[in-house]
């Protein structure tokens, strides 16, 4: 059994179960990102149907989501890299879309920002924990698959 630390969300990799925890936990992220982006996809077909080839893309992107996050349940620990990238680029866009509103709303209140903010922060805390059990890994030369 591994040592947790924050709440829970922050797995310490100190032995090869405590990494491939780690590295199972970073695909709920992912997980998350791939159910997201099906219900853009919906939006998109409800509100503008010309979009197909943006949509068909959105639909895409969602489901390879989906399947590499069962993949990293299953222990394939190779795509914990892949999956970093891809939720650097779902935090640039809650960063994107914090601004917006920002801008948007003359005065957004502090908490309703915060709100918006509490399940990305505990993603990344998970991906992390990921990228550090995959290091683990790594360094000590375990077999790491897609």
């Amino acid at each position: 059994m591994s040592k947790t630390r924050f709440l829970g969300y922050w797995i310490v990799s100190h032995d090869e179960d405590s990494a491939l925890e780690a590295v199972r936990m970073a695909g709920l992220p992912l997980l998350l990102m791939g159910f997201n982006l099906l219900g853009l996809a919906i939006l998109f077909l409800s509100l503008v149907p010309t979009f197909g080839p943006a949509i068909l893309g959105l639909l895409g992107t969602a489901i390879a989501c989906i399947i590499i996050a069962f993949r990293l349940r299953e222990g394939h620990a190779a795509w914990v890299p892949i999956v970093a990238l891809l939720f650097g680029a779902y935090i640039i866009v809650n960063v994107a879309f914090t601004w917006l509103g920002a801008t948007i709303a003359a005065a957004p209140s502090g908490a309703l920002i915060a709100t918006q903010w509490i399940i990305p922060l505990i993603c990344l805390i998970l991906v992390s924990a990921g990228i550090r059990g995959w290091l683990w890994l790594r360094s000590n030369g375990v077999k790491r698959s897609f």
